[in-house]
């Protein structure tokens, strides 16, 4: 049989075995060392991440998972942990998470590099430019600056699929399991972790030669082995609640409006330029066939040759079979269980870095295949110019973190005046707000949300919510609590309350009496 031509690849430059793979290391040290040096505020922190630090305080405690005045049942166990475990010695989750964030960059600037490694037949210029796309992406870095779940979760993904290719190409027991437990560990991380369930099963019945028994055997081992971690948080929700989430059953299809924040979500991952409407779908739709007749060139000059599907072909099946599950998934929970559910870029999370190992492998094989080393070299070309494009917007987000952070950690949260309000207000006095977690995160305070006539998640209205707003009005006329509205509906008055103070980003409701009770800025 002649030599293949995929396992050959295009001519490569000198330098490129020497240097490129070697240099994914240091990239990725780098990378955890940017993202280290543009956070001394900490990371960036929204609603979602003060419950995050709050459980995983309680933990450090001894009072489990726990969220401000509830059991945390809403999100997974598996951030929460690795925040406790991170905060150790100092106790603080806070510090503690922003070395492990630029911990987690950097391990998973290698572990893109080690997919495209592995994908594009053993290419290190494949697997540093792969590694260079991924650390330089805007949204990439968005994503691990934030006290978000992503970043682990995007780890564990990664590090199950290469384990369990690996497993495929030389089966070993220990590789199998190591690949079960990360794939238990992104499902307790984040519960769109359960599609692994149906797309890992599946890659290896799609994409393994070995006898039908050896198949089920290891899908079996995947499976009861990844359930343990998801299966016991379940378990555990189930006696807190009496289901395995507070997520209800609802019929709640996307919006027109849904989709396009789908496509520019994810065109801001991939695209070149600020552009809206149609532009960026027909550029994602350019994109999608080019790497779907990347994938037809390498796929004909196998079957030319003879060739089984090896590693290459394995972990692109598994990724492209994860994305698929991935979208599938949130549109699911987006249609039946949580209208809530942006389908943003933060819910994209894996798209960059499953897809640039797609592009970036196929195009290094499709030259092999079409022995036209210019495929690659025009795909490098282009790479560079996206690559510039996306450092410059890099180093300016970075820049703009590190001078005045985000979310609750921005100036304007620090500097603000209702903050300095409520922390003037005695203990005695109750304080209901939309931005309850804000007021936690920033003054240590206990504050309730104000009640919402139709449930976020389910779009269905609230039973109870005439009962509550009657219960904090007499709370406030008594001089027990205030209201703080923020934002647009800062002039709305709940029930009718009397206006007790306007500040620069917030109106207070309440008992006039309430204000001569204590000093306020």
């Amino acid at each position: 049989m002649a030599r293949s031509t995929l396992a050959e690849g295009p001519p490569p430059f000198r330098w490129t075995g020497r240097i490129a793979l070697p240099a994914v290391g240091p990239l990725a040290l780098l990378a955890a060392a940017a993202l280290y040096g543009s956070t001394p505020r900490g990371l960036g922190v929204n609603a979602d991440s003060v419950i995050y630090y709050v459980s995983a305080g309680s933990l450090l405690d001894g009072r489990g998972f726990r969220e401000p005045a509830k059991a945390m049942t809403h999100y997974g166990a598996g951030y929460p942990l690795l925040l406790a475990s991170a905060s150790f010695p100092s106790g603080d989750p806070i510090a503690g998470a922003r070395l492990l964030h630029a911990l987690l960059f950097g391990a998973n600037v290698l572990l893109v590099g080690a997919s495209a490694w592995i994908a594009s037949g053993r290419s290190p210029a494949a697997a540093f430019l792969a590694a260079l796309l991924f650390a330089v992406s805007e949204r990439v870095w968005g994503i691990h600056a934030m006290a978000w779940s992503e970043a682990p979760f995007v780890a564990f993904v990664l590090g199950a699929l290469l384990l369990l290719t690996a497993h495929q190409s030389r089966p070993r027991l220990a590789a199998l399991a190591a690949s079960a437990l990360l794939l238990g560990s992104a499902a307790a991380t984040r519960y769109i972790g359960l599609v692994l369930f149906a797309s890992m099963p599946l890659g290896l019945a799609l994409g393994d030669r070995r006898p039908r028994g050896r198949k089920l055997r290891d899908a079996a081992i995947l499976l009861l082995l990844g359930s343990a971690a998801p299966g016991a948080w379940m378990i555990r929700n189930a006696l807190e609640i009496g289901g395995p989430t507070d997520r209800a059953l609802a019929l709640h299809p996307p919006a027109i409006s849904e989709w396009r924040i789908l496509i520019h979500s994810a065109y801001g991952f991939l695209g070149f330029s600020d552009v809206s409407g149609w532009s960026e779908a027909i550029q994602l739709g350019f994109l999608a066939a080019a790497v779907a007749l990347a994938a037809h060139a390498v796929r004909r000059a196998r079957r030319r040759e003879g060739r089984e599907p090896g590693p290459a072909e394995r972990i692109r099946l598994h990724f492209v079979l994860f994305l698929a599950a991935h979208l599938l998934g949130f549109l699911a929970s987006d249609f039946l269980f949580d209208a809530d559910i942006r389908l943003d870029w933060r819910a994209l999370a894996p798209l960059h870095a499953f897809v640039v190992v797609i592009a970036v492998s196929l195009a290094r094989q499709a030259a092999s295949a079409l022995r036209a080393p210019c495929v690659w070299r025009a795909f490098a070309v282009v790479a560079l110019f996206f690559l510039c494009i996306q450092a410059d917007r890099t180093i300016a987000f970075a820049s703009i973190t590190r001078r005045f952070g985000r979310g609750f950690t921005n100036d304007d949260w620090r500097r603000s005046e209702a903050m300095a309000y409520v922390r003037s207000i005695p203990e005695s006095i109750g304080i209901y707000t939309e931005q309850w977690l804000a007021v936690r995160f920033l003054t240590g305070r206990d504050a309730a949300p104000l009640p919402r006539r139709v449930n976020a998640h389910s779009r269905l209205p609230e039973p109870r919510f005439e009962e509550e707003m009657a219960g904090i009005t007499a709370k406030v006329e008594r001089g027990e609590a205030v209201v703080l509205r923020f934002g647009a509906d800062r002039e709305a008055a709940p029930a009718d309350l009397p206006v007790l103070r306007r500040l620069a980003d917030a109106t207070v409701y309440g008992n006039a009496a309430v204000d001569g009770s204590f000093t306020a800025p």
